[in-house]
């Protein structure tokens, strides 16, 4: 059979299989995945392998833990975790007591962290205690000082009555509920959540975007959203029995999330979720877990691409894909979307610039690389060193620029009516740093 018409037999079977589309709610799918792949991997790690029964059952005992904590439908569940192998059963946890996942950004400094649980109005918090230098609980020192004691009244997020931790870097807090805590507790309330009943067409997760104007926006999806954009994720890929998926891109994004989990529910497969991403790690997970599917973002196709020990492991891969984007002030860095409004409002807010304002580059590592072009106040004679350090200590790591170009107001290019060009702009900057270079 040829590869277009092996391709359009996976097709037709999954069309088959579905018939006419049901609609679940995400703990209904977890359940009827494991009654039809019970002794299956969903989750595969280096350290540990759940199948879909343990998945499922997991998931029910979390969620009996949650109801008994109080969670009621409705509810919004903060879960600030990297691709650890607990994401999966507490984000199906989560819709099993009939909340609402909000899948937060593991890089936000402590403002956006703060900003995000505010606005999303979370009630519960179930969190790393730290990962890749951040340390998440003592970002909630600084938020909300005393929330380990539930002083509300001390606190900068009034509706947040719980946290739960799991230790991911020997930082456990004493007297904070761990996530197998949680489990247990759901163990020994069994049923719990027996009577909550969820309409498919709900609000599930609320998922965080950068917006239009520079403040993050929650963008609200429901169970059967997610389902559908699932299995035309699987049908469009048309993905054979099985599907295994190895990736790292995080899971408060619809890539990791649906892409990678809830496609894979869809035939049974597995997903090999790894917490960041190197090409080593990729390239032996492949080999090691016997992965059929990778999911990736430009820069990291050619790290792999360009690894010399590529050729050490045993891929069976047998193609390249060429990714082409356009032009446009919103762009890409790392795979992570950076709203431009939001880094430039920072640095003019300091007394020593006058004007701020900042492009994407093409860039053969990040795909594009943020470029600040900032116009000093009269008389101010900062750095670019000091425009990059305070914007890593107020943004995440994606959205910090990586140069930093001064120019003069004369100099910026902009329209008769004063705004700025920043398709010219971008011009400017690559022509200043082709200088400097």
């Amino acid at each position: 059979m040829s590869d277009m018409a092996d391709i359009a037999a996976r097709r037709t079977e999954l069309l088959d299989t579905f018939g006419e589309w049901t609609p679940h709610t995400l703990g209904q799918w977890l359940d009827d995945r494991a009654a039809r792949y019970g002794d299956r991997p969903l989750v595969i790690t280096d350290e540990q392998t759940f199948t879909y029964a343990e998945t499922a059952e997991r998931a029910t005992a979390l969620a009996d833990g949650l109801v008994t904590l109080g969670v009621r439908p409705g509810d919004q569940v903060g879960l600030l975790l990297a691709n650890f192998a607990e994401f999966v059963p507490l984000k199906f946890a989560i819709a099993k007591a009939g909340a609402v996942a909000v899948p937060l950004n593991y890089l936000y400094r402590a403002d956006e962290l703060a900003y995000v649980l505010a606005q999303s109005e979370c009630r519960v918090l179930i969190t790393m205690t730290g990962f890749a230098g951040l340390d998440h609980l003592g970002m909630l020192d600084e938020i909300a000082p005393g929330w380990a004691e539930i002083r509300r009244e001390d606190r900068r997020l009034p509706l947040l009555h719980t946290v739960i931790q799991l230790d991911t870097d020997g930082r456990e807090r004493p007297g904070v509920l761990t996530v197998d805590e949680l489990a247990s507790l759901g163990e020994r309330h069994s049923g719990a959540t027996a009577g909550i009943e969820t309409d498919p067409a709900a609000v599930g997760d609320i998922l965080y975007t950068s917006g239009t104007t520079g403040a993050p926006k929650g963008v609200m999806v429901t169970h059967d959203a997610v389902l559908r954009t699932g299995f035309a994720s699987a049908l469009t890929r048309a993905f054979a029995d099985g599907r295994r998926i190895l990736f790292s891109l995080p899971c408060y994004h619809m890539f990791g999330y649906v892409e990678g989990i809830i496609a894979a529910t869809i035939v049974g497969g597995a997903v090999i979720p790894q917490p960041t991403f190197s090409p080593e790690g990729y390239l032996s997970g492949i080999e090691r877990h016997r992965a059929t599917d990778i999911l990736c973002v430009p820069t990291m196709t050619i790290a792999l691409l360009e690894h010399p020990k590529r050729h050490d492991y045993d891929l069976s891969s047998d193609g390249y894909l060429e990714v082409t984007g356009c032009a446009k002030e919103l762009y890409k860095s790392g795979g992570e979307l950076v709203m431009p409004k939001e880094i430039e409002e920072l640095p003019t807010a300091r007394p020593e610039i006058s004007q701020a304002y900042l492009v994407g580059l093409p860039d053969e590592r990040w795909g594009d690389a943020g470029c600040a072009c900032v116009v000093r106040a009269p008389g101010s004679g900062i750095t670019a060193a000091q425009v990059i350090e305070i914007c890593k200590t107020n943004l995440a790591r994606f959205k910090v620029p990586k140069h930093v170009v001064f120019l003069t107001a004369d100099e910026l290019p902009t329209t008769p009516t004063g705004k700025v060009r920043k398709f010219r702009l971008v011009d400017y900057a690559k022509q200043r740093l082709e200088r400097q270079a």
